[in-house]
């Protein structure tokens, strides 16, 4: 006497897409676990504010309510009056929106601190710079100010010895 399975029409498919979809959901759930009290395990992207900068570590206050960066922070007109702090070969970014856009930021002392434009193959609507840092040293980067924008914004940059 032959054994009888049970029939392979739609009634079988039918438990199994569930049991399938079920795991895929559980197993996206995993590769990232948060405690309470301590940090992802994967890096988070830099967070943006409106009208204020992106950083990838909180900037510090320097007591004198002056606010100090550091390499990989997002710098824009509102960190006017802050100083960035680099060794040689670190670098942060300058991000000009509108009206600012379109004067191009130029360093007191070009041996310190190298701008360079960053090209994007779609305009993002601002204007960005790289500033890397080359050789220990202060030096400022000043953008002038325009018509809708009269105030000039001013950062001290601080390269550390290397």
């Amino acid at each position: 006497m032959r054994r009888r399975l049970p029939p392979r029409g739609p009634g079988r498919r039918a438990l199994v897409a569930p049991a399938g979809l079920a795991l895929v959901l559980l197993l996206t759930g995993c590769g990232e676990s948060v405690d309470e009290g301590s940090a992802p395990t994967s890096a988070a992207p830099p967070s943006v504010t409106p009208g204020g900068s992106a950083t990838t570590s909180p900037p510090t206050s320097t007591g004198a309510g002056m606010t100090e960066h550091g390499a990989g922070d997002v710098l824009t007109p509102a960190d006017t009056g802050s100083t960035l702090r680099l060794s040689p070969g670190e670098e942060a970014t300058l991000r000009l929106e509108p009206p600012l856009q379109e004067v191009a930021p130029t360093p007191a002392d070009p041996g310190v601190v190298e701008l360079v434009p960053v090209d994007h193959l779609v305009d993002p609507g601002y204007a960005e710079y790289q500033l890397l840092a080359h050789a220990a040293g202060t030096t400022t980067v000043t953008v002038a100010g325009t018509d809708d924008h009269p105030e000039d914004m001013v950062l001290e940059v601080v390269v550390d010895g290397g």
